[in-house]
């Protein structure tokens, strides 16, 4: 009876070590950066000799690739740094990864709830900026869906949001990013492009690029592998029709 009873004491506290070990905590995941970038580059076909139709879109294109790469090169390269670090867990479900390179520091802060994950990168320069928010997301919890809102200083040397970037994935892969100009007070507030995946006929690429000052819209699909693709802008064409280009680039 004595062997029995302290096996019994012995599996009781078994059971209160057990239930006391600490809950595993798992290092997340963080948003890709092609939730922030999108590789105008890989439009090749817009930096080829132009005709028409395609003239005008590449012209529509061409206009945001400057616009994105000048706003978000120093933002990007921030996130890249602030991950070569070692995530450190902080407490109640937050993280952080810091990074120090030359005069600059960059933190990452990482703070889930049950379905969504926020981020926010501070940059820190010696002599000019002391964490400063330069990007604020938030994401689902499987990251395939988010927004970020890009910052930068003011001329009254206070934070101030400049660009949106919306971006989606879904279970076939297919993707979609939006930029938005956000700038308070600009004439330019509400201006977009869209760029999204497609398998609508014969073109698995779709934009969209609207521009607020004109309150007008236009719309370019075409397709990466044969070249060929079209465009429909009322306020460039005066019409709703679709204008094309061959796999040449020539008008149809």
């Amino acid at each position: 009876m004595t062997r029995f009873y302290n096996l019994l004491l012995l599996f009781t506290i078994l059971i209160i070590f057990g239930s006391c070990k600490k809950e595993e905590i798992i290092v997340p995941a963080t948003p890709p950066l092609a939730s922030l970038y999108f590789d105008f580059n890989n439009f090749d076909l817009f930096n080829s000799q132009k005709v028409d139709n395609l003239a005008y879109a590449g012209e529509l294109i061409s206009g945001w690739k400057d616009v994105v790469e000048d706003s978000i090169y120093s933002i990007i390269s921030s996130f890249e740094e602030v991950l070569k670090a070692e995530p450190q867990y902080q407490a109640a479900q937050t993280w952080l990864w810091q990074n120090s390179s030359d005069s600059n520091t960059y933190k990452l802060f990482e703070i889930s709830d049950v379905d969504s994950s926020y981020w926010k990168l501070y940059f820190t320069k010696t002599g000019e900026l002391n964490n400063f928010l330069i990007l604020d997301g938030k994401f689902n919890s499987d990251l395939t869906s988010g927004d970020w809102i890009l910052k930068r200083k003011s001329s009254l040397n206070i934070s101030e949001k400049f660009y949106g970037i919306f971006w989606e994935k879904d279970s076939l892969q297919k993707s979609q990013i939006r930029y938005t100009n956000l700038v308070p007070g600009s004439s330019d507030n509400g201006k977009f492009i869209s760029i999204a995946d497609s398998v609508e006929n014969d073109y698995d690429t779709y934009i969209v690029v609207y521009d607020k000052a004109k309150d007008s819209y236009s719309y370019i699909q075409f397709s990466k592998i044969t070249k060929a693709g079209r465009i429909k802008s009322f306020e460039h064409f005066g019409n709703e029709d679709w204008q094309y280009w061959n796999e040449d680039g020539t008008d149809m």
